[in-house]
């Protein structure tokens, strides 16, 4: 739709008026001929030199529009304001009847707003349009007169629209500035806003941008904002200007006949996670690792890997400076596969992504800590490793790594529970581990052994930090098991996930849905977090 300038081209809109050269002058009407076509008659008596002028906060005058032509039908007229918050228009429309259209105008009074913002002098348009069931006006282009409203110069207070708590909304009556005015929202404030009905409950805490933090009460269901001072990260506040929040995910999470990742039941859960660092293990996808790295992590993601039958990979969203991969004393399908990553601070990461062999998977510690130690000598990187040790104790992972890596501490009252669902084993109660919404530390199919690690040098893992989902804590990790959300009803919280992508099935306790397919998820996916404080 096209906007017509009131004045010069057309002078039968008499704004200000037309002289027999088109130069404009004050209060001057032109009557249009006959013949003419429908149109809007815009008169002003206080525009000079083809434009209105209105002071800031005190400025008044008067705008009368009538028609050009007997209409068939009434017609409305509508006038906006380009600007409202710099100038005011009442009424906002006006009808003229059709009986009366020769000897009616309607006037629109236009009134300059204090903003309380020196902002400087601004232009401005009052814009008018036609509504009728006369098809001749109501296919009327738009009709603007232009103006400009001079600044008072008057700066104002900073007023914001901004929720200051679950239930209260500031807001700012005068516009862009002025006193802020708190308003009580009957339905919870959130997004800056008055919720116009009631909402669901939050089940955890979540950055609404990137410094600020809505924290959720789940006594009550809502969120408070909470102002982060060095930005919110990963759903919360970051601890310092140099700090951030980095994700390691240890995922052997592979299903099917063929142990693939084809029938997206691990994807589901890693982009549930949305790890930074993944140590993935049966990297195998049939559209390619290209396809299934762009698929969990994106196009501006990067990965290492190699070529076995087995392959591991290193999946990371911070640059990879080198990468290779040592060869296992026990399994040639099974290489241990490292990469140098690119984290911010001057000290780098050394990660290593490993799948050991089920049964003599002891003896490959000794020399993997041996490759370790080396690599790590060379940059003095940080080192994390993760991935399927298919380790039955915790016992040969300390005795070989407690020097370079915290292992963690077993849980001092740790015991067998047969009632639990699943049964809970000694080896898995707890301790400084990754648990799951039972405190089970295992990461097998049937829950019963320690499959899939991630551990940090003791450097990194003083920077660990909790993993919240919903209203739960958990302080070394956490093992990620669909069952077990299902169990507790909390799929919600980690979508897209759904209750049998962790299921096994070839143990016939773990075959919830009865649809007989061998679903075959043999572990669990570990997460740790950290917020690393660099220079």
């Amino acid at each position: 739709m096209r906007l017509r300038n009131a004045l010069g081209l057309m002078c039968f809109l008499a704004i200000l008026g037309c002289d027999e050269d088109d130069n404009s002058v004050n209060d001057v009407v032109v009557t249009p001929s006959e013949g003419e076509p429908p149109a809007l008659s815009v008169e002003c008596s206080a525009c000079q030199n083809s434009e209105f002028k209105l002071n800031e906060g005190s400025g008044k005058l008067t705008i009368q529009v009538g028609l050009t032509t007997e209409p068939t039908n009434d017609v409305k007229i509508e006038a906006k304001a380009s600007d409202d918050t710099e100038i005011a228009i009442a009424p906002a429309d006006a009808t003229i009847a059709a009986a009366d259209w020769k000897d009616k105008k309607v006037s629109f009074e236009i009134s300059g707003l204090e903003d309380n913002v020196a902002d400087g002098d601004q232009t401005v348009s009052v814009v008018f349009h036609a509504k009728s069931d006369d098809a001749n006006y109501a296919n009327l282009d738009p009709v603007a007169i232009s103006g400009t409203v001079v600044d008072s110069g008057n700066g104002g207070k900073p007023c914001t629209v901004v929720c200051i708590d679950d239930k209260t909304l500031s807001t700012c009556p005068n516009g862009k500035a002025g006193e802020a005015v708190k308003q009580t929202c009957e339905y919870g404030c959130s997004n800056d806003k008055c919720n116009d009905a009631p909402q669901a409950k939050c089940t955890q805490s979540s950055c609404k941008d990137a410094m600020t933090l809505n924290v959720c009460d789940t006594a009550t269901g809502l969120y408070t904002p909470k102002n982060c001072e060095y930005g919110c990260i990963a759903n919360r506040c970051k601890s310092s200007d140099k700090s951030v929040v980095i994700r390691f995910m240890a995922a052997n999470i592979t299903s099917g006949k063929n142990q693939t990742y084809d029938d997206q039941r691990g994807i589901h859960i890693i982009k549930a996670f949305n790890p930074d660092i993944i140590l993935m293990q049966e990297f195998n996808y049939e559209q390619g690792e290209h396809a299934l790295v762009k698929e969990i992590c994106g196009d501006n993601c990067h990965f290492s890997t190699t070529s076995h039958s087995i392959p591991n990979a290193i999946i990371s969203k911070y640059p990879i400076l080198s990468s290779g991969s040592w060869p296992s004393n026990v399994k040639s399908a099974r290489n241990w596969d490292w990469a140098v990553i690119d984290i911010p601070g001057k000290r780098k990461l050394l990660a290593v992504s490993l799948h050991l062999h089920s049964k003599n998977n002891g003896s490959e510690l000794a020399p993997l800590k041996q490759k370790i130690e080396a690599k790590q000598k060379e940059g003095n990187y940080y080192v994390v490793i993760g991935g399927d040790f298919n380790t039955k104790s915790r016992g040969g992972v300390r005795s070989q790594f407690g020097r370079m890596l915290y292992v963690g501490k077993d849980n001092p009252n740790a015991k067998d529970d047969k009632t639990a669902v699943p049964a809970l084993d000694k080896v898995c109660d707890g301790g400084e581990f990754p648990v799951d919404q039972n405190g089970n530390s295992c990461t097998s199919g049937e829950r019963d052994d320690p499959y899939d690690w991630v551990l940090f040098d003791k450097d990194l893992n003083e920077f660990e930090i909790p993993i919240v989902v919903g209203n739960r804590t958990y302080n070394y990790g956490h093992i990620v098991d669909s069952r077990i959300y299902a169990q507790h009803d909390e799929l919600s919280l980690i979508p897209p996930v759904q209750a049998e992508d962790s299921e096994l099935c070839y143990a016939d306790d773990w075959c919830t849905n009865n649809k007989g397919e061998r679903t075959n998820m043999q572990h669990q996916a570990v997460v740790r977090d950290i917020e690393l404080q660099y220079e």
